[in-house]
């Protein structure tokens, strides 16, 4: 028998139980949040805008059908993960048709997707691949007009995206590198379009443009231009150097006055159809608004908010929706004089590390990061039905790993950007007190300090260990750390683990491969696995009650160690061998049941890890990159699984697939 092995009935008595153990247990994956995250568009259905679509910056659109009370991310859109959904347009005269412009991160790539089916199928447009688009709008007189802005200049189609014409100059100098496209109400052959340098207008279609920069300040990005529907000779566009109004069609421009310097960056104008004298402004510093036209501003919202979107609700102007930076979607019924949040179902929170409390049941945390912005800890008690920060005091730095100390006294201890911060009921603030004794030759000696990658501890009688940018410290409490001698080139350690009697074998991941230490730290030698030396390791697991076995998840596949680290085998039947392994774990009152998340799926085991079944197969985030996994209870039920820019999904259901092989 297997040394992880168990008896199969207790699996089989767990399945049959569950329903009565779990009332009204859910099958499959729920996205339980921390909701909220980057909203790069929004777009609403003219008629009923209680339907709306989100575009996000990692290749994915929600929808909602209820003014926001509930979002739903749209599975069928298989767009890249860096593709940033920057524009959305939804056909005023058929809700199922809609259009995602979109643009890649990591290079000059992109295209524009087409649904007609609400959001249920997307295809990817033909004459238009591999455009950067960046803006994209639809003809008012005629939803079979669209006019798409890219990095290379200007495309049209007249009939709903089955074929495309460049309608500016190729190679052109100055019409290119387009922010910004509005189409006149009525004439569809007036275009407008915002470029990083400047407007430029054409009548008849793009056969011939003009420069209209009368008036703007030279090498002006142009980011946002809007029409007075009523009025059409007068525009709107906001530029990097403020806000500007033109009343004779871009001829001469004037700049409005009254939004301060510190807030020109101005992403995106939202004109009152109503009421076109009404304008808001959304910023990098919050939303303003004007009720004369642009002669008196004032802000609604605090200057922290960075405003990507606007949508005023059709049937009532007083009702907005803001999508933003971190925060979200923001809803306000009262004309912008307060905003709630609008983000269930919206998960778009960068998540570093899930943790559970082994002490109070059904809490466990959330660590975020947000390039050293909005890190932090969130606590929920009800499965992610509701989150909650935890504390104050880590000032928005980035949170990248968390260990909950039960003895002597409950702690927690989050490993940042910026070194080791702790908090506990005593000290309910977060705080860096650790005192590290670092060798002055250590790399990461510089004024930014520490990065702290993983904190772990077998048990409450053994110490703690810390993976960082310094290298490998060890602290018996979590104040005072002392720096083992683990040299290497670069001090960077990602993960560390422990085994045999006593915790006496050190395992860590470096940049440079698996290391193992046999006498507490005090020299180290490298592993092979597979007969690499120099595989990358993401995650090492240490088996709770046999403290010879070891698991360890490489860029190279799953391996298993038996004997405390002396030799290594690639095993687990049922996960793609050569897979790319993100995380794994084991339930700590069962060990026989593993979970391993891996880049062709999430895969359970209940046989110690010999063979795996497939646990995200149609379940709803089979297309996204999973890459951290918790067990919040002891018994291994329910499974958390975090894609980490898309959110957490949680599985309180037991497939009948698993049986053992």
């Amino acid at each position: 028998m297997n040394v992880t092995s168990f008896p199969h009935h207790r699996f089989l008595i767990l399945f049959l139980l569950l329903p009565l153990l779990v009332p009204g247990a859910r099958a499959g994956w729920v996205p339980i949040g921390p909701f909220g995250g980057d909203a790069r568009s929004l777009a609403a259905d003219p008629k009923d805008p209680d339907l709306m679509y989100l575009g996000t910056r990692t290749g994915q659109i929600y929808i909602t059908k209820d003014g926001g009370r509930l979002w739903s991310r749209l599975a069928g859109l298989h767009a890249p993960a860096d593709w940033v959904v920057d524009s959305l347009s939804v056909d005023p005269t058929n809700r199922n048709v809609l259009y995602a412009g979109m643009w890649s991160v990591s290079g000059a790539g992109g295209g524009i997707y087409k649904s007609t089916d609400g959001g249920v199928s997307w295809r990817e447009l033909e004459g238009i691949k591999g455009q950067s688009i960046r803006a994209l709008a639809m003809a008012p007189s005629s939803s079979q007009i669209l006019v798409a802005g890219s990095l290379e200049g200007v495309f049209r189609t007249e009939d709903g995206g089955v074929s495309w014409k460049r309608v500016s100059p190729a190679g052109h100098r100055e019409i290119r590198d387009v922010e910004s496209v509005a189409i006149d109400p009525n004439y569809s052959q007036i275009i407008y379009i915002g470029t990083w340098h400047l407007p430029w207008k054409t009548e008849d279609g793009g056969a011939h443009w003009v420069s209209i920069k009368k008036g703007i300040v030279d090498d002006s990005d142009i980011f946002s231009i809007v029409i007075d529907r009523s009025h059409t000779q007068t525009l709107f566009a906001s530029a990097c150097t403020g806000i500007y109004r033109s009343d004779t069609a871009g001829a001469e421009w004037k700049k409005i006055n009254g939004i301060p310097n510190s807030s020109r960056r101005t992403r995106i104008l939202a004109l009152d159809l109503r009421d076109p004298v009404t304008l808001y402004a959304g910023t990098t510093e919050g939303l303003w608004r004007t009720k004369d036209g642009g002669e008196s501003w004032d802000r609604l919202t605090h200057h922290t908010w960075v405003i990507n979107a606007i949508v005023i609700d059709s049937r009532d102007p007083q009702h907005l929706y803001l999508g933003m930076d971190q925060s979200g979607v923001m809803e306000s019924q009262n004309g912008g004089a307060s905003f709630q949040a609008a983000n269930r179902g919206f998960a778009q929170r960068l998540i570093s590390r899930i943790v559970p409390d082994p002490v109070n049941k059904g809490r466990f945390y959330a660590t975020l990061l947000q390039d050293g912005q909005s890190g932090e800890v969130l606590q929920t008690e009800d499965n992610g039905e509701t989150w909650r920060p935890v504390g104050a005091g880590l000032e928005g730095r980035d949170v990248l790993s968390l260990l909950v100390v039960t003895q002597p006294s409950w702690k927690l201890l989050a490993g940042t950007a910026d070194g080791i911060f702790e908090f506990s009921a005593e000290q309910p603030v977060w705080q860096n007190q650790s005192q590290l004794q670092i060798s002055p030759g250590s790399p990461f000696v510089a004024a930014q300090g520490i990065s702290v990658r993983d904190i772990y501890r077998r048990g409450a009688r053994e110490p703690i260990y810390a993976a960082t940018s310094a290298g490998l410290l060890e602290s018996e409490g979590g104040r005072s750390w002392r720096q083992l001698p683990l040299i290497l080139p670069r001090g960077d350690i990602s993960a560390v683990a422990t085994a045999g009697e006593g915790g006496n074998v050190i395992l860590a991941a470096t940049a440079a491969g698996l290391k193992i230490s046999r006498d507490s730290g005090k020299s180290w030698e490298d592993v092979a696995l597979d007969g690499d030396s120099h595989a990358r390791v993401r995650r090492i697991a240490s088996h709770p009650a046999n403290p010879g076995v070891l698991l360890v998840g490489a860029d190279t596949g799953l391996f298993r160690s038996t004997d405390a680290g002396v030799t290594w085998e690639k095993f687990g039947h049922g996960v793609p061998l050569s897979t790319a392994i993100q995380d794994l774990i084991l339930a700590q009152n069962d060990p026989a049941h593993v979970v391993v998340a891996s880049g062709a799926g999430i895969f359970q085991s209940i046989d110690g890890g010999d063979h795996y079944s497939r646990l995200d197969d149609g379940a709803g985030i089979e297309a996204l990159p999973i890459q951290l996994l918790a067990l919040p209870s002891l018994d291994g039920l329910p499974i958390l699984a975090a894609s980490p820019a898309n959110g957490l999904f949680l599985y309180d259901g037991v497939q009948a697939s698993l049986t053992r092989k």
